[in-house]
């Protein structure tokens, strides 16, 4: 069960639909910078089944995910000054206190309270995730996924409210928060991460995934092809072969949840400031 987040006295949590279109103009600036600078991305995960299964937002989704490969990536940092002055980059590459594995693109004009520590102020934002390979070397990838899983258990337990935990967990979440252990845990997964540079076989979501699961793992040439597909009314890139990432991750992708399964898996609250 999540932790209940309360909306802060005399402000009005913005509505799903709200949220939805501060998402959708986050991800249209996004779109303009990457094209204007010739940086390749793509929609991901849950927005890339909304897109194919909805040719939008899944209905009772709340954010939007893109992913783009290390070198993408790292063109896009250098170019985020060209975002509206609304928007702001957040990335442990670009930011000292920020402590997240994942950037995100945050609307200034907004203000959201989660369920975890954040040390920075989050508004509504967009996920910016990361591919990088894979070693195909079976002994050296159990390698890797071992201590990516260690190291995004040690940042979870950091940034986690304690407020269900036993006093001596709550005792040393707050050490470990104090002592950065989130920022130290984040930027270990960064670096080796960014050590998986030579190509291989395999890519994935290496910095923030479920580390040995299949799931997170694609051939590297998925994203050798692009085509645009429908996204809210705009178009948007994606993998030509999305049917090969769509079956892995969500098998019959067609197919709805149960009912009681259509509900966000994030815990916050937003608003405008």
């Amino acid at each position: 069960m999540q932790d209940v987040i309360k909306t802060p006295r005399n402000v009005e949590e913005l509505s799903l639909k709200e949220l939805k279109q501060i998402e959708l103009e986050i991800l249209l600036d996004f779109d303009r910078v990457c094209k204007d600078n010739n940086i390749t991305y793509y929609i991901y995960a849950g927005t890339l089944l909304g897109a194919i299964r909805h040719k939008g937002f899944i209905p009772w989704d709340d954010d939007i995910d893109v992913v783009l490969d290390r070198t993408n990536y790292n063109k896009f940092l250098k170019a985020r000054d060209q975002l509206k002055e609304k928007y702001k980059v957040y990335s442990i590459d670009v930011d000292k206190n920020y402590s997240t594995p994942l950037a995100k693109i945050i609307d200034l004009d907004t203000k959201l309270v989660q369920n975890v520590k954040d040390r920075v102020e989050l508004g509504v934002y967009i996920d910016l995730f990361i591919w990088d390979y894979v070693p195909d070397n079976r002994f050296k990838r159990k390698l890797l996924f071992s201590f990516l899983d260690f190291n995004q258990k040690v940042w979870g337990f950091s940034i986690k409210h304690a407020s269900k935990s036993s006093i001596i967990q709550s005792a040393l979440r707050k050490i470990c928060y104090f002592l950065r252990f989130d920022r130290i845990a984040a930027r270990m997964m960064d670096f080796a991460c960014r050590k998986q540079n030579r190509k291989t076989s395999k890519m994935g979501n290496l910095m923030f995934g479920g580390y040995g699961d299949k799931k997170e793992i694609c051939s590297s040439s998925l994203i050798d092809e692009i085509i645009d597909i429908e996204f809210e009314g705009h178009k948007f890139p994606t993998f030509k072969n999305y049917e090969e990432f769509l079956i892995v991750n969500y098998g019959n992708y067609w197919e709805l949840p149960p009912v009681e399964q259509r509900k966000s898996i994030h815990n916050f609250v937003a608003y405008k400031k």
